[in-house]
């Protein structure tokens, strides 16, 4: 079965893909869409059954005018509350998050991530953050081995591989320790996501090591705000986590680790990416 992977970009590949000329720029959407394709059809039955029709690989994005439309009558399951929809492309357990629409205007949608999915998502919003020109720092912060860093910046770069790591020699566990995101204006936050840990497995004597147990993981957050204060209760996991919330409009965003998931081998504190909901 092909997996589908939302590669991590640096800097550098935002800038060149935002400085593509148009020509370059649609073989770039075209190959990422037959990639998409390539991964999500022999498993989805349901968008399998609507692009039968369809040449594969696409060879023009003039192509998808060709494609049939999906609404929301058709991702709406039958069946009650419980009945899973048809267009899911993987095995429940490989869901990582479950969410729903309102249901404002008919029957609520159903909406089941994967932590790809989150991974795709923090791609798109790190774009965001880059326009916004959001800076972090924190309050301590591990010396770097080698070439390897665990500054606050690592945060915003949208790669799970980098991390921040506080320095458990100085600061013990990492409780009270804060991270202070500054952004270049105020904006109107509607939302917080973060991957919790140190999502890096690396090999160490020619086995595997995996660094999210190793490292401490964060439990409980205060988030802080120009408009006041929440709490933040973090799960345990390595799937994307979000704090859905109306924060109101800020100029920073502090937070401050109130309790940790401890560490089975380093007494340091790791956290691999934080994003940002916002609006102008």
């Amino acid at each position: 079965m092909t997996t589908l992977k939302a590669m991590p970009t640096s800097a550098a590949d935002r800038r060149r893909n935002e400085s593509l000329d148009r020509r370059a720029l649609e073989q770039l959407q075209l190959e990422r869409l037959n990639s998409l394709l390539a991964a999500v059809l022999p498993a989805n039955r349901f968008y399998a059954e609507r692009l039968a029709h369809v040449a594969l690989p696409l060879t023009s994005l003039d192509q998808l005018g060709e494609l049939p439309l999906t609404g929301k009558h058709d991702l709406v399951p039958e069946g009650g509350p419980h009945a899973l929809p048809e267009n899911l492309t993987w095995p429940m357990e490989r869901y990582a998050r479950y969410h729903q629409t309102s249901g404002t205007h008919g029957r609520p949608m159903p909406v089941y991530d994967t932590a790809e999915d989150w991974q795709w998502w923090i791609e798109c919003w790190q774009y965001v953050l880059d326009a916004a020109d959001v800076t972090a720092a924190s309050s301590s912060v591990q010396k770097p081995a080698g070439s390897v860093t665990y500054t606050a910046a690592n945060l915003l770069d949208g790669d799970p591989r980098t991390a921040w790591n506080s320095n458990g020699d100085k600061v013990g566990d990492g409780k009270g320790v804060t991270l202070t995101f500054t952004f270049s204006e105020p904006v109107d936050l509607k939302g917080i996501a973060l991957l919790n840990g140190y999502q890096k497995k690396i090999k160490d004597g020619g086995k595997s090591k995996d660094l999210f147990k190793a490292n401490g993981r964060v439990a409980a957050l205060t988030v802080t705000t120009d408009g006041g204060e929440t709490t933040w209760d973090v799960g345990d996991g390595r799937a994307a986590q979000k704090l859905e919330k109306d924060l109101g409009e800020t100029s920073t965003v502090t937070l401050t680790v109130s309790d940790v998931y401890p560490g089975g081998e380093y007494e340091d504190l790791a956290l691999s990416e934080v994003s940002f909901i916002a609006e102008r």
